[in-house]
């Protein structure tokens, strides 16, 4: 070996050692000393030699916005009659509490089997109050929004044409959007 070898050799050994004792400081191993009024973040080497030990960056919270909106359910008998004086129930409102669902990303139509989704997504969920009102906070994002069919399973609630998403909404940070649905469920 030559000298110029043996030189970096023990520089090497040396920046080693340096570490090894470095990382021993922070781990609070043996040889670890701390003097007055050193702050946490510093780690002693050496006494001649003080490294700032950064702390890890933190990531301000994620502001949550929200999805809401009203789901009107239309039910009622549509078949025709032969003359009868009694008025139509087609059309009429239903107040029924029914779930709504919540997609991440969003559907497309191709995801549909006529209006109901049968797809392995798992949604977020949210059952509509007495008065068909419904909020459901979500961090921000692109989201389908369907409602709860007749038959239980998660349904367009409103106009999907082909190529299109489904109940598209986009929730911003901090913000509130509306998704109003509606829900046709009469006997033809």
């Amino acid at each position: 070996m030559s000298n110029g070898d043996a030189v970096r050799t023990t520089r090497v050994v040396r920046a080693v050692a340096l570490l090894s004792l470095m990382v021993l400081n922070a781990c609070g191993g043996a040889g670890a000393t701390r003097g007055a009024g050193v702050p946490r973040a510093f780690i002693t080497g050496t006494p001649s030699m003080a490294t700032h030990v950064p702390s890890p960056p933190v990531k301000p919270p994620v502001r949550k916005g929200s999805v809401y909106g009203t789901v009107l359910l239309r039910g009622g008998n549509c078949m025709p009659t032969i003359e009868s004086d009694e008025p139509s129930s087609c059309g009429e409102v239903l107040h029924e509490r029914r779930r709504v669902f919540v997609y991440a990303p969003p559907l497309r139509w191709s995801d549909f089997d006529g209006a109901d989704y049968e797809g392995p997504r798992r949604p977020h969920r949210v059952t509509t109050t007495a008065r068909d009102r419904y909020s459901i906070p979500l961090a921000p994002g692109e989201y389908s929004v369907l409602i709860e069919s007749y038959s239980g399973r998660p349904a367009m609630g409103s106009p999907c044409s082909s190529g299109s998403y489904c109940g598209w909404v986009r929730v911003l940070p901090g913000r509130s959007a509306r998704v109003d649905l509606e829900l046709f469920e009469g006997a033809y």
